[in-house]
């Protein structure tokens, strides 16, 4: 239960085609001046609402299983609503991480907690422009002509025991995530793209409620 939720909050951790239609990457050739970018633009982001769609690859299993939802993002506040094909939602508010679904409300144990919370920083460090400050992960910078791509290796043996490398996409136009890749140690992989985004439009504090 623990590893899905883990997997889940990861990879819906923030829209296009896949990795590997894409333009090759290469080295990043000024990884300074993105950090100074992506600093600026956190610092003018004040909430994010996107549509997105997750795909998730198993091997035992011929075809991908797609989801579909809504992602919302105010402070610290954080709301990842799922409508297709099994509706859920997950709320991350002031540290306290729930999960809603058609038996209500559950809070996460403080197990899980501790774990999702180390997660969460790392989900709010793509927004707030101080990711490049979490020792849990390697990170090699690349990029194309459309996008820069984040190959982040743990370096945290609770997250090593499941996941291999997690890739982030960013526009080059405004520094936003586009797409988001979690790759685990057995080769399945899951990845979600981001589209329809809306930036600092008002978000009601209803999304964010719990009990």
């Amino acid at each position: 239960m623990l590893k899905c939720f883990v997997k889940t909050v990861l990879i819906i951790c923030f829209c296009t085609n896949g990795f590997a239609q894409e333009l090759p990457f290469y080295s990043m050739s000024n990884v300074a001046e993105f950090k100074t970018k992506m600093a600026e633009t956190a610092i003018k982001t004040k909430t994010i609402a996107s549509e997105f769609v997750q795909k998730k690859h198993l091997s035992f299993m011929e075809e991908e299983i797609v989801s579909k939802g809504l992602f919302f993002k105010k402070e610290n506040l954080v709301r990842w609503e799922y409508l297709t094909p099994h509706p859920y939602a997950i709320v991350i508010n002031n540290n306290k991480i729930f999960v809603i679904d058609e038996n209500g409300q559950n809070k996460l144990d403080a197990r899980s907690s501790k774990v999702f919370k180390k997660i969460n920083d790392m989900m709010m460090g793509f927004t707030q422009g101080d990711l490049f400050d979490n020792n849990d992960f390697s990170i090699n910078y690349l990029e194309n002509n459309k996008r820069y791509l984040l190959e982040l290796t743990p370096t945290a043996e609770r997250m090593k025991k499941f996941l291999k490398r997690i890739d982030v996409s960013f526009d080059k136009t405004d520094y936003s995530v586009v797409k988001f890749k979690m790759l685990e140690l057995s080769e399945d992989y899951t990845t979600i793209d981001f589209f329809n985004k809306r930036i600092n439009e008002d978000i009601s504090a209803e999304k964010f409620r719990i009990n």
